[in-house]
């Protein structure tokens, strides 16, 4: 067999890669694609190689050798023994459980932990708050010579939040279990530190995701640093499949979404990963998919078998160093505090945590952050799921409701009216269909019209409830005024709604709306419902 000349891909040069990309966008700078997430890590469109690859990032940052993942599930510790529940739970596929609840602090602080030495250790995580009481069930745990790990109970309080405000306040957690929650006799930090697994939650932004697991990595390091000089210890990341990147719109969606999330744990090096079901209401069926995703991935996809498969890429390397940074500047403003304990009514303002959740919600609800099926590429006929989740109080529940709304007042007809040039009338019409899915309003489609006595005429004989004038209304606005006019007259119960900004004088027109890329979705459907319902 012929053997490849050693030119045979002559390496190419940074000009060489940005003459490319200029190219590719038609002349433009990479720079025009970059986007900044609510903490200012900022993802480029042509990351630059960083100052010797390889060490790009701190060297804690990396695993050696791989880890294999676990697959865990919760358990709540009720009044009765967790035998039974915990092995349903590890019959039915998990390597492991992580069992939570109040009654399990309780008990382990009361020194009920008999119970415990029969449940092995590699199988059975324990979970405590990062508070006095969760010190005094490790205190227990350490004092009883009981093997088992422990992981705070933080993923409610950290999911969602942008990747460093996620790590910084993971870490202050950390930082008051391992030095004692101003308890008068807490455990040794070391020991506390040779126990505890690092919670992570894990979303769908897979460039992100894997730089924050490496991240978190670096973190813990720095911090063992600090805590307990001249003492390594390894670290334990949980990975938590993130709730809030899985709406309950259009469900099936979440099986990639729940892979993605599953692909990330692996490959970043996560020592435990637990999975969430697609759909909580698909109990059995869900569960299933959802270890299977991870065994696929353990057993076909060879991602455990390589170490740190992420490291070298410039673009995971840059955030890596990104999240950790800016991480470890958030931390240290917590503790320059005082702590988590002593800041935490003003913890949220200092790591930033209320307004980087506005800002999500706001690019959400303009659908600039895309979640497919939901504020973006809707399909009215796609299942709601009824599960109560901790999404619903995140603003992709509002856009399940809406849909749940539409739903229950059934089927009511939006004729689009396409008018103008062909570019224009083809764009408004996919943007009104698009917009109106949304809500679960399913639109007609309706050819070309030339003049206003066929738009007319087309609602005269389908007599919708709503109707959308597609095309641009600035350009046309006397098309349009005399379009709303006729109409009105024609049926006057069907609302009207043009594409595009409001022309001039249109506050005159009468009860009319302009749908346009710069309304916030959410409250411009649910005004559209508002003016359906009041016009049955």
């Amino acid at each position: 067999m012929r053997e490849l000349p050693p030119d045979a891909w002559p390496k190419a040069t940074r000009a060489d890669w940005r003459a490319q990309v200029q190219t590719d966008l038609d002349g433009a700078e990479p720079e025009s694609l970059r986007c900044e997430l609510d903490d200012g890590v900022a993802i480029e469109a042509l990351f630059e190689p960083p100052a010797g690859l390889g060490n790009a990032s701190p060297r804690a940052a990396r695993l050696s050798p791989p880890v294999a993942c676990r697959i865990a599930a919760p358990v709540e510790l009720g009044d009765g023994s967790p035998t039974d529940a915990i092995g349903a739970r590890l019959m039915s596929g998990f390597d492991a459980v992580r069992l939570t609840g109040k009654l399990l602090g309780r008990r382990l602080a009361d020194g009920e932990t008999g119970w415990l030495r029969s449940l092995q250790a590699e199988q059975v995580v324990l979970t405590v708050g990062p508070c006095a009481g969760g010190l005094d069930a490790l205190a227990r745990i350490e004092r009883d010579g009981l093997p088992h790990f422990v992981i705070a109970d933080l993923a409610a309080a950290i999911d969602g939040l942008p990747p460093s405000i996620e790590l910084a306040y993971t870490f202050s957690a950390l930082a008051e279990l391992a030095r004692g929650c101003n308890q008068p006799h807490p455990p040794r930090a070391e020991a506390v530190l040779r126990r505890v697994c690092v919670p992570v939650t894990i979303g769908t932004d897979l460039l992100t995701e894997l730089a924050k697991l490496r991240a978190a990595r670096w973190l813990w390091q720095t911090m063992v640093a600090a805590l307990t000089p001249n003492t390594p210890i390894p670290v334990r990341l949980w990975g938590h499949a993130s709730s809030v990147t899985l709406p309950a719109v259009d469900p099936h969606t979440n099986l990639v979404r729940t892979a993605l999330q599953a692909f990330t744990a692996l490959a970043g090096g996560c020592a435990w990963f637990e999975p969430r079901p697609f759909d909580a209401t698909v109990v059995d069926e869900a569960q299933r998919l959802a270890l299977n995703q991870v065994r696929l991935l353990r057993h076909e996809s060879s991602v455990e078998q390589v170490s740190d498969p992420a490291a070298g890429s410039y673009a995971i390397e840059a955030l890596t160093r990104d999240i950790a940074e800016r991480a470890w500047a958030k931390f240290q403003a917590v503790e320059a505090a005082g702590g988590m304990l002593a800041t935490r009514h003003e913890l949220g303002a200092i790591l930033g945590v209320d307004a980087a959740r506005a800002a999500r919600a706001q690019r959400l609800r303009s659908g600039e952050e895309v979640v497919v099926g939901v504020n973006r590429f809707a399909d009215p006929d796609a299942a709601v799921s009824a599960a109560v989740t901790p999404e619903l109080e995140t603003p992709l529940a509002e856009f399940a409701a809406l849909r749940r709304r539409s739903a229950a007042a059934g089927p009511r007809r939006a004729l689009l009216l396409p008018f103008g040039e062909p570019s224009a009338r083809r764009t408004g019409a996919e943007f009104a269909a698009e917009f109106l899915r949304l809500a679960g309003l399913d639109p007609i489609d309706a050819p070309g019209f030339r003049d206003v006595a066929a738009m007319t005429a087309a609602v005269a004989t389908q007599r919708p409830a709503l109707a959308v004038l597609c095309g641009d209304a600035t350009a046309h606005p006397e098309l349009v005024r005399e379009a709303m006019a006729a109409i009105r007259q024609t049926a006057p119960a069907t609302l009207l709604y043009a594409t595009g900004l409001a022309p001039a004088g249109s506050q005159h027109w009468g009860a009319i709306g302009f749908l346009h890329a710069g309304l916030d979705r959410l409250s411009t459907l649910a005004g559209i419902l508002d003016r359906l319902d009041a016009h049955p």
